[in-house]
């Protein structure tokens, strides 16, 4: 009874979601795409060529250049040891900044989790697309395996379901008037 009605709720969700696009679409828009950058390209290596020629000039003035700066920086190396401690202070304030910019997932729909869950065997966070293939086959829904593919298909990255995609919602931080 459990897999009947978590296997129907699962099916609800998956055939609720929006189609992916067709690849043909996709295939004709990346065409155009790959033209435009041909075009582009052809134009930027006419330029490139131009300042090929003028780097060429400027090179050995900017080989002295950076060979006086490597003397200054090694000069400088071994005499400062403290900035070591800015390089940590400066990683920690990266991570700081990362978590910040996380964003805060709720699950709006409980019964969907509970469903995937209880499908989930390992608790690693994602079914393979063939258990979900096998499941909704066991259903008795009379759907073909073209049917069931393409449903699949539209929740499916590398051959694995991560269910959690589709339960959980990013959180909108709201302020409260009183």
């Amino acid at each position: 009874m459990l897999i009947r009605d978590f296997g129907f709720n699962i099916f609800r969700a998956l055939h609720e979601l929006p189609e992916k696009e067709d690849e043909r679409k996709r295939d004709s828009e990346k065409k155009k795409d790959d033209e435009r950058k041909d075009e582009s390209e052809r134009s930027h290596e006419k330029e490139k060529n131009q300042d090929e020629h003028e780097e060429k000039k400027d090179t050995k003035e900017d080989e002295r250049k950076k060979e006086k700066r490597e003397e200054k920086k090694s000069d400088e190396s071994e005499d400062d040891d403290d900035g070591d401690e800015d390089d940590e202070k400066g990683k920690k304030k990266d991570k700081d900044k990362k978590k910040k910019e996380r964003v805060k997932m709720y699950t709006s729909d409980r019964h969907l989790l509970l469903s995937f869950v209880y499908f989930d065997q390992t608790h690693c966070g994602y079914i393979f697309d063939k258990d979900i293939e096998d499941l909704l086959y066991t259903l008795g829904l009379n759907l073909s395996r073209a049917q069931v593919r393409k449903l699949v298909s539209k929740v499916v990255t590398r051959d694995s379901l991560h269910y959690r995609k589709l339960t959980d919602k990013p959180k909108d931080d709201e302020f409260i008037f009183l």
